[in-house]
């Protein structure tokens, strides 16, 4: 089991199709798993919910909430609990 919370990487980094993001959730709990682009404007919710303690990991194919597809550029993932928060870049090239 992970002993931190932590938002670990993505991969592919930089990705052309879909990219895989990886968390280690040290306790079960309410999560939230989020990319922004750098606007600051919410781009796709992964995950909003409970986890269980251990690794997880989460896929997003490059298409926002309303499944419209996005634009190249750097996106930022946001990793929450009620007392932690993680940020990793994700950068989507066509």
């Amino acid at each position: 089991m992970p002993s931190t919370f932590a938002l670990m990487r993505g991969f592919p980094n930089p990705f052309n199709g879909t990219v895989q993001i990886e968390i280690n959730i040290p306790k079960r709990g309410e999560h939230s798993l989020t990319l922004y682009d750098l606007q600051g404007r919410k781009v796709k919710t992964l995950h909003n919910g409970s986890l269980t303690s251990g690794k997880h990991s989460f896929e997003w194919n490059a298409v926002d909430d309303q499944n419209n597809a996005v634009s190249t550029g750097i996106y930022l993932a946001i990793l929450q609990s009620n007392q932690n928060l993680r940020k990793l870049k994700v950068v989507y090239v066509k």
